[in-house]
């Protein structure tokens, strides 16, 4: 199984973030759910910085503090920087 998730912007092997080892995105993944949210609990600028590594200006737009609600389909999931 994969330990970590790496986000890149489209065309890009540098501009991208990676997830710490083990951490929350990835098992939020193993069970379709969304990787901006902590067990159903935002994910704000310090549980950014704790748990993603990378480009600054990527990280910039990983944090949340919307709701906790799971979505109802992956089609709703979607993770977009």
């Amino acid at each position: 199984d994969a330990t970590r998730i790496k986000i890149c912007t489209a065309g890009s092997r540098i501009d991208c973030v990676v997830s710490r080892p083990d951490s929350f995105p990835v098992h939020m993944l193993r069970t379709w759910r969304l990787l901006s949210h902590n067990d159903g609990m935002p994910c704000g600028r310090a549980c950014v910085a704790a748990t993603w590594t990378g480009a600054a200006a990527r990280l910039e737009h990983l944090w949340s503090t919307a709701g906790s609600e799971v979505p109802a389909s992956m089609d709703e999931a979607l993770f977009h920087s």
